[in-house]
């Protein structure tokens, strides 16, 4: 048995357009994670979440061939796929009773809250909306594999909007380790998602803006 461990996804996926099950293996072993990961923090839902991850690797198995590598990473022509399915199952959770919407809500949040408002209008969630919440989770996905403390330094900047200063305050970290995990998370995150350009700058616009100067 061939193993394609290190063969590129631009060969991988010439491959499975020849009917290779092999390397089709091989891109659902390499990518699978990021597209199941993304994909339940937008829908929170897991069963819907393997069902879009399942269309979206039997649309790849079907249709590997429209693959243009000269458009973007396979990675990120998965993710578009997994973006465009899962925003039609919001759009398609959006017609369903309120009550049946709000039960499925657990744990509700502030990303959750921008989809059930546009539930409460009875409309569908404009697109601007459903693509901003997509790209979140795309970020949270990559954030999640970060080592915890690099991941805790950015979620208390980020998420709780705490300084460099009152991090090392909560923490009990030196402010020098602060800044060097905070440094060294943002570089860690930037490399997770440079194999998906569309999503740079989301990942920017999340690291660059607390210094924890103020």
């Amino acid at each position: 048995m061939t193993s394609h461990e290190s063969t590129s996804d631009t060969a991988l996926a010439s491959l499975i357009a020849s009917g290779d099950q092999e390397a089709f293996a091989a891109v659902y072993d390499r990518h699978s994670g990021m597209v199941y990961g993304a994909t339940l923090r937008y829908i929170r839902d897991p069963a819907i979440a393997e069902e879009v991850v399942q269309d979206v690797f039997v649309g790849l198995w079907q249709r590997a061939g429209l693959y243009d590598p000269d458009a973007g990473s396979l990675i990120g022509w998965l993710l578009r796929i997994a973006r465009n399915k899962s925003i039609d199952r919001m759009r398609a959770i959006a017609v369903r009773p309120r009550s049946a919407v709000m039960a499925a809500a657990e744990p509700r949040d502030a990303d959750w809250a921008l989809d059930v408002a546009a539930v409460d209008a009875d409309v569908p969630a404009p697109d601007e909306v459903a693509i901003r919440g997509w790209t979140r989770s795309v970020v949270r996905t990559a954030l999640s594999v970060l080592p915890a403390t690099e991941r805790r330094a950015l979620e208390l900047a980020y998420d709780e909007g705490l300084t460099q200063a009152e991090i090392a305050g909560r923490t009990g970290w030196p402010i020098g380790t602060v800044k060097t995990r905070t440094r060294r998370a943002l570089a860690n995150l930037r490399m997770a998602l440079e194999s998906v350009p569309e999503f740079m700058d989301a990942a920017g616009a999340t690291a660059g803006g607390r210094d924890g100067t103020r």
